[in-house]
């Protein structure tokens, strides 16, 4: 358990655990060592058991978080409440995964070494990809571009930001783009109302190896400078 942690630091991971191909917990930082872990269910680990490592995008509900790492990984990974009548995906977290597959002495499969780095409130992630593409350039005290991970259609990190200048962590996209990317697995390109700002916007859906979707990923450039330059010189 100690050498796990000390890997799980060193390669900046939430969770890096061990089970049995049982879903048997063996080592890590589980909650609930008498609960077996989903292996069936969780697209990553199941393409382990079958010997083949993978990595992808998953979505954790609370209930999987808790047995993962408990009340510390729950609360590392909690977005902070905001004012809106749908809550239900709060709980909820979504995580870079990857697993792989440990063979016992006759060659099968015995178990799985699996973890990974979660995506809520990871603003690294998004600030990296602005600065790449956008640079960090702002206008009227609004980001120039702009970038977010959606949980469903929930921002788990951002650097669009509200009105008081925090990230607009846990706010939700309009219904539009929602139905759009989420419902129908399009992408949405279009001029939409970020928060409090216009953004030329594109959204897409995020997948899980299965192909279900569990997110967005969005970019966006702010349109108010070029509206200004366009009344300017009208």
């Amino acid at each position: 358990p100690g050498e796990l942690r000390q890997r799980a630091r060193r390669l900046e991971l939430n969770v890096f655990n061990v089970c049995g191909a049982d879903g048997r917990p063996i080592a890590g930082s589980y909650g609930d060592r008498e609960r077996a872990v989903p292996v069936g269910e969780d697209p990553v680990l199941r393409r382990a058991l079958a010997g083949e490592t993978n990595a992808g995008v998953v979505l954790l509900a609370a209930g999987r978080l808790d047995l993962e790492g408990g009340v510390a990984l729950r609360n590392a990974v909690a977005i902070p409440a905001v004012s809106r009548e749908d809550s239900a995906h709060a709980g909820e977290a979504l995580f870079l995964w990857a697993a792989v597959p440990l063979p016992g002495p006759d060659g099968t499969i015995g178990g799985v070494a699996y973890g990974g780095r979660a995506l809520n409130l990871n603003h690294a992630i998004v600030d990296e990809l602005r600065d790449l593409v956008f640079g960090t350039a702002s206008y009227a005290g609004k980001p120039l571009g702009t970038t977010t991970v959606f949980l469903r259609d929930m921002r788990i990190a951002t650097n669009v930001l509200q009105p008081d200048r925090r990230r607009a962590v846990g706010t939700v996209v309009s219904a539009e783009v929602r139905r759009s990317v989420l419902e129908l697995g399009q992408r949405w390109n279009d001029r939409a109302l970020v928060v409090d700002a216009w953004y030329q916007s594109a959204y897409k859906p995020l997948l899980d190896p299965d192909g279900t979707p569990v997110g967005m990923l969005y970019a966006g450039l702010l349109e108010a400078p070029y509206v200004d330059a366009s009344r300017r010189f009208s």
